[in-house]
């Protein structure tokens, strides 16, 4: 019986995909003139006696959005060179090509042009974070501190490598901002902008990277779906540079383009160009040599709040007001959708009283689900946090929650 191991950064290898058999050709009807009128009478007689069936409902109109692009290869063409390699600075001897598996090799993207920001995902520079870490927030990894080496072309088309320093790290969001020194060679950055709006289920998604170290690849599929929330990468699993603990993904965006090691930090694009998510971790198949089944990035909603914090301050925002939510799956088997699974010590929701899952004398207790936000009803994760940043400014926003079979309502004060 073959095993599945979910969420690994490690290598992949791709099936051949089956032959596919041609159709067959279209044959002419055999018949004379005079027998087909024939048939052609007696079919629309038995229509004719048929009642029609009503016109189905018109299908509501699509959201506005950048215009598309012609195809894939007009959306490689207008947009990697915004792309970038990411190489951390902290681990010796550079990729491990032996092992097909970068350690510390991703992708990245040019954010703000003017201000040379990149963003890649933070398990990227897991080893600089890690020494951060250890050494109490000095040194490689720490705001302000050479992180990585980066290979970005400039708009004249010429490629450089130069340092880049952290300017901020959120690790529960996988999200990582870095400066650019000076790239020399003239003619500009290229930035990627964020969409506007999220993507629907079946929206094309654009995936660009450096699989490999590869620079600049792309792949293509669909948006699979929205709203995930991705299992921790350090659960069991081992990430493409080890991994530090980081808490459970939420409102993950899930797509359908072939993801690689080297691939986290790239971005996933629509058919405008504009980014929708940044690839952080693939589902694979039969363990480290299994197939690539499904891919999974930060959202854009997530990296449109996340960034401009980060920039401004080198701080991520805390998620959602200090709320941990369950699974989806998890949430539904306690009869809701938004479940509380933990609560921030000292954040607003602590505050405001709302209740983590616990466990109680007659086994767990589910926590507070929440139902509305300022009365608006909320069903995921990314609703949620998207109402709570609508409330931000340091007022305070009324939650509506079910507890324990009753519903009753917080005040929540969202800086």
């Amino acid at each position: 019986m073959r095993r599945s191991r979910p969420l690994s950064h490690t290598s992949m290898r791709l099936r051949p995909s089956s032959a596919r058999r041609r159709p067959p050709p279209l044959q002419a009807v055999a018949g004379d003139v005079s027998r087909r009128a024939a048939l052609a009478t007696a079919a629309a007689t038995v229509v004719a006696a048929r009642p029609m069936p009503a016109p189905a409902a018109p299908l509501p109109p699509a959201p506005p959005s950048a215009p598309a692009l012609a195809s894939v290869a007009d959306v490689y063409a207008a947009c990697q060179s915004a792309i970038v390699t990411v190489t951390d600075v902290a681990l010796a001897g550079g990729p491990s090509a032996a092992a097909l598996a970068p350690r510390g090799n991703g992708s990245g993207w040019v954010w703000d042009a003017d201000a040379r920001l990149v963003v890649t995902a933070a398990h990227v520079l897991d080893a600089s974070i890690g020494k951060a870490k250890g050494k109490g927030g000095g040194g490689a990894g720490a705001p302000g501190a050479r992180a990585a080496r980066v290979s970005v072309a400039t708009a004249a088309g010429v490629v450089a490598i130069v340092d880049a320093t952290l300017v901020g790290v959120d690790t529960d969001r996988d999200i990582a901002l870095l400066q650019l020194a000076p790239v020399p060679g003239g003619g500009g950055l290229r930035a990627l902008a964020l969409a506007s709006a999220p993507p629907r289920v079946g929206d094309a998604a654009v995936a660009l990277g450096a699989p490999y170290g590869y620079d600049r690849s792309v792949t293509a599929g669909v948006v699979s779906a929205l709203d995930r929330t991705v299992a921790n990468p350090a659960r069991g699993v081992a990430t493409q540079t080890g991994g530090l603990p980081r808490a459970d993904l939420q409102g993950a965006l899930q797509h359908s383009a072939p993801t690689y090691p080297g691939s986290s930090g790239g971005p996933v694009l629509n058919a405008a160009g504009a980014v929708v998510g940044m690839t952080v971790a693939t589902f694979v198949d039969g363990g480290g040599g299994g197939v690539a089944r499904a891919a999974f990035a930060v959202s854009s909603s997530t990296l449109r709040r996340v960034l401009p914090a980060m920039a401004a301050t080198g701080a991520a925002p805390p998620p959602a007001a200090g709320l941990t939510l369950l699974p989806p799956a998890t949430a539904a088997s306690f009869g809701g959708q938004v479940v509380v699974a933990a609560v921030a010590p000292g954040s607003p929701a602590a505050a405001a009283g709302i209740l983590p899952t616990r466990r109680g004398a007659g086994g767990v207790i589910a926590g507070d689900a929440i139902l509305r936000v300022g009365g608006v009803p909320v069903a995921s994760a990314g609703e949620l946090e998207a109402a709570l940043d609508a409330a931000a400014g340091g007022a305070a926003v009324r939650v509506d929650l079910r507890r324990e079979g009753r519903e009753v309502g917080v005040d929540v004060v969202v800086p």
